[in-house]
């Protein structure tokens, strides 16, 4: 697949003339160009990917994309920083795109922007009540993921649930992801401490922690998981990321959901007093010490944030490279 961009002269000079613009960008150590997708005619050449290569090219120019190894959200290497929709010699139409890596760019920690990572911080006092237009997203590859697991997932849930089928463009699946959007205040809830306006919001919360200590039960099913607890909060998407299948780990990690959400609410706004405003911030779950950590963030102006110099090794286009994209199928 990649061969389509050095076949297309097109391609190639646009690849060219794009890495030569952004060499300056000391937010990345290194550049590449690839194919991020490619129509298929044939049913023989693979399972067609329902994607508009317009809107993913234009999502890719005005966001950019996480590039992950193995499709591993906790594992980034860079970023898709531009795309753009070429003809194949052969007619196909394909996305080319620019790939920036993080590897050999000057990383900055947590610290550096006033954040003190071990530090707890206080729960809020009182929430508002949810509504009723709150929803669930449960998203995964169907590949990995059978349906029959998302629907006894979906059972009981406290709202409506959306289901969107994922697309991991990766060779070989060495996890199950799981992601699923919830509502971020439904996360900082803590039964002891926060006080809801009126019994039956109180019942709103109590039914969702039951059915995130359902869905954690379910995750426990699956060989080599990877639940990524996804919610917005001021124009960041903050993720929880817990991994395996062990259940005291998986248990540990919800018990202290509450605190982590917390600690992730003040970051947020600590980088937001600083203008340094994230774009999304990556929470892990450390299974030995059993606590919520800040894994890495993005900063608005791509700059990546992270106290694990493990995560940004990679230094070309490894073979478990992967991007994540599908369509929405409401329910």
């Amino acid at each position: 697949m990649s061969n389509l961009l050095s076949e297309s002269p097109e391609a190639t000079a646009w690849s060219d003339q794009t890495i030569a613009t952004l060499k300056s960008d000391n937010t990345f150590g290194s550049f590449n160009a690839g194919v991020v997708w490619v129509e298929i005619r044939n049913p023989s050449e693979g399972t067609p990917i329902l994607v508009d290569p317009e809107k993913l090219a234009k999502e890719i120019n005005e966001r950019g994309q996480l590039l992950l190894l193995g499709h591993d959200p906790g594992k980034p290497i860079g970023r898709v920083v531009a795309a753009r929709v070429f003809d194949a010699p052969d007619t196909r139409k394909f996305v080319g795109a620019v790939f920036g890596y993080y590897a050999g760019a000057v990383q900055s920690g947590f610290a550096d922007f006033g954040f003190d990572s071990t530090r707890l911080q206080e729960p809020p006092r009182t929430l508002p009540e949810m509504g009723d237009d709150l929803w669930i997203e449960i998203a995964v590859d169907p590949r990995e993921v059978a349906e029959e697991w998302v629907d006894r997932a979906a059972e009981d849930a406290p709202f409506r649930i959306k289901k969107r089928p994922l697309s991991h463009n990766a060779a070989e699946a060495v996890v199950e992801l799981i992601r699923v959007t919830v509502p971020y205040i439904a996360l900082v809830w803590n039964p002891f401490v926060t006080a809801i306006a009126t019994e039956a919001g109180k019942d709103t919360y109590k039914a969702f922690r039951g059915w995130l200590g359902r869905l954690i039960d379910h995750v426990s099913e699956h060989k080599n998981p990877i639940l990524v607890l996804q919610a917005s909060l001021r124009d960041c998407d903050v993720m929880f990321i817990l991994r395996g299948n062990d259940m005291d780990c998986l248990l540990a990690a919800r018990d202290g959901l509450e605190a982590a959400a917390v600690q992730a609410n003040h970051l947020v706004a600590t980088l937001r007093q600083r203008n340094t405003p994230l774009h999304t911030l990556y929470y892990e779950f450390d299974a030995s010490r059993k606590v919520w950590i800040p894994s890495y963030a993005e900063l608005k102006d791509g700059r990546l944030i992270t106290d694990n110099r493990m995560l940004v090794v990679a230094e070309k286009l490894p073979q478990g490279l992967s991007l994540g994209f599908g369509g929405f199928d409401d329910e």
